[in-house]
């Protein structure tokens, strides 16, 4: 609900059957672990951050690489954020 069609788009064409992605994801975010949902209207990733990290440095982190992937203007402003 909170990005465009045409991001949403742009996130299911990330090859997440890769067997690195996530490995790549966590090395590149500085998470501990990442967990990955996609499907057809869902793009989540769900991450655990060091106890410091703050929610807005790590999710700015995660777009960062989404981005990478896609080369488009994703923001993190886009997403949702939950912080338990």
């Amino acid at each position: 609900r909170s990005v465009s069609v045409a991001q949403r788009e742009l996130l299911a064409r990330i090859d997440t059957s890769d067997l690195e992605f996530l490995p790549q994801l966590a090395e590149k975010v500085q998470v501990r672990e990442a967990a990955l949902i996609s499907t057809c209207n869902r793009f989540e990733v769900i991450a655990v951050a060091e106890q410091g990290d703050s929610l807005s440095h790590v999710s700015r982190r995660i777009v960062d690489f989404l981005r990478a992937r896609v080369g488009s203007e994703l923001l993190p402003e886009h997403f949702y954020q939950l912080l338990e």
